[in-house]
């Protein structure tokens, strides 16, 4: 039996492929790439800026479950003169600061929007780290305590003085060290070092520099003094360890009390030698790591505002610090009066704080706003100044939501790229500054839903640019490149199969050729596939 052509019905659907497979063109099912994400889209991921944040939070999160219950580490606390009192910290504490600290780093990081190594900051927050380890943070404290009272009188204009000398000049001075070392590195030696040389990273040439480096030099500091002095201290003289001690005490007969208004550091000192003159020094330091084991949440609940608090505390001054160090190196007129007024600022927002802490919540708030928002301050002024403007990043912790680009979708019937670029709309006027500084350099390309930065070597891909075919076969179709004579300038080039209809700023249309670049320019559009593109 015979089937008449004319009665039998053929449709694309129907048509089998190689092998006598079938494929279903319905759009109201979904294709196979979208079923199976993982296929394609891994490859942008890898190059989103949050990935690797998010695989350092994944190792983070891990090594917090493994080393729950685990007293592994421990430091050596003197307590009102008594030194050697030994105290086993959790391991779940430094490995929650590690991660709090490269937190607040990595936020520092992305307000400066200076493209450094990603690894200047962990190294300067290490060498600040050790530094603190050493004599210079006695040195300091035993000069400035010359100048300066060494008593305050409990109030907060007093406490003010007291702790300008006492924490302000000696521990901002510290951090201040290696932001002087950058700057030695920017003048003396960086026209002898080869440009891939990593000590050309530490460079302190402009203040952009000097913040980012100040603000590690603070995360470093903080860690160190939070991690090995404030909290091992606190889990010892909180009131619950000073109780345990007097009921051990109590046991071998001794009825001791506590008295009204006396120092936590003394008593502690006191009850801790009278431990060791009645047990023995192993047997009293087995007896306070019980009591102390039975209160873990006396030193996380001093370790976490302190170090959560960086970017509003520590981080903060030293970072104000560093860009007036790093504006004396790149303005040298007048350098001594410079730095002079950027450590009064760091050194007064540092001993306001200290002065408030216990005694305000309301101006304890008020500092904080006040450091946050002087370095935010010093970071607008430092990208405005700084000769690299044109290489700053977004200066933004978080990328804001994609707004989608004018969707102005080809016709289904094909055209060629001159009807293409008739139908282009004119344009579009340039939205408000994606960064806090409004004259930012910053390009970035918006095609449908993606949102691509306009950095060396950032791509876009077939599936963000459909009906777009590229000509190597890896699936990109356009990459940002850097000119060959100016790094500066930057440009988008042509990786696609396709010739691209583009509208210049001032309206002019033209043709991008397959392999062609063109140079980025804040409004202007292009027709890339079924879409068009728009620079902002």
């Amino acid at each position: 039996m015979t089937v008449s052509t004319a009665t039998k019905r053929e449709t694309p659907m129907d048509n089998p492929r190689p092998g006598g497979q079938m494929k279903s063109r319905d759009p109201a099912e979904p294709s196979r790439s979208q079923l199976m994400p993982m296929t394609g889209a891994w490859q942008e991921v890898l190059a989103k800026p949050y990935f690797w944040p998010a695989v350092m939070a994944c190792l983070g999160l891990t090594a917090m479950w493994a080393t729950v219950g685990n007293r592994g580490l421990s430091v050596l606390v003197p307590v009102a003169g008594v030194r050697g009192v030994q105290v086993q910290l959790p391991l779940y504490y430094g490995v929650l600061a590690l991660l709090l600290t490269a937190a607040g780093a990595f936020a520092i990081y992305r307000m400066v929007g200076k493209p450094k190594a990603w690894w200047l900051m962990p190294a300067v927050i290490a060498f600040l780290a050790v530094l603190c380890d050493t004599p210079v943070m006695g040195w300091l404290q035993a000069i400035f305590g010359l100048v300066g009272s060494d008593r305050s009188d409990g109030s907060i204009v007093g406490g003010f003085f007291h702790n300008l000398f006492a924490a302000g000049l000696p521990e901002e001075t510290i951090k201040a060290i290696p932001v002087a070392l950058g700057v030695y590195i920017g003048a003396r030696l960086l026209a002898r070092l080869h440009p891939s040389h990593p000590a050309r990273q530490f460079a302190v040439l402009d203040p952009l520099d000097g913040i980012l480096i100040g603000a590690a030099a603070g995360f470093g500091f903080a860690f160190t003094e939070t991690l090995f002095d404030y909290v091992p201290r606190n889990m010892v003289t909180n009131e619950h360890v000073l109780v345990g001690m007097l009921a051990e005490l109590k046991a071998k007969g001794l009825n001791l009390g506590i008295k009204p208004g006396a120092s936590r550091n003394l008593l502690a000192s006191e009850l801790f030698a009278t431990m060791v003159s009645q047990f023995g020094r192993d047997a009293a330091q087995l007896r306070l790591d019980r009591i102390v084991a039975s209160s873990p949440s006396a030193g996380l609940e001093l370790l976490l505002p302190r170090l959560v608090g960086n970017v509003f505390g520590h981080a903060a001054y030293a970072g104000v610090f560093g860009y007036f160090i790093g504006l004396a190196a790149m303005k040298p007129g007048q350098r001594l009066k410079t730095l002079g007024i950027g450590l009064a600022i760091a050194c007064s927002l540092h001993a306001s704080w200290n002065a408030a802490a216990g005694k305000s919540s309301l101006f304890m708030f008020v500092v904080a706003m006040a450091a946050f928002v002087m370095l935010a301050v010093c970071i607008v002024k430092a990208r405005q100044i700084s000769p690299e403007r044109s290489r700053l990043l977004a200066s933004q912790v978080i990328a804001e939501p994609a707004v989608a680009a004018p969707q102005a979708l080809r016709p289904q019937v094909p055209v060629g790229p001159a009807a293409a670029a008739a139908s282009l709309p004119a344009a579009p006027a340039a939205p408000k500054s994606m960064t806090w500084d409004d004259g930012s350099d910053l390009r970035i390309l918006e095609i449908g839903s993606a949102r691509i930065p306009a950095s060396v070597g950032a791509r876009l891909w077939e599936r963000q640019a459909p009906g777009a075919v590229s000509a190597r076969g890896d699936g990109v179709v356009a990459e940002v490149t850097a000119h060959p004579q100016d790094p500066a300038l930057l440009g988008l080039k042509n990786l696609s199969q396709q010739a691209w209809a583009v509208t210049l700023v001032d309206g002019t249309r033209r043709e991008l050729a397959a392999g062609r670049s063109i140079r980025l320019e804040a409004g202007m559009t292009l027709v890339i596939g079924e879409l068009t593109a728009a620079v902002r």
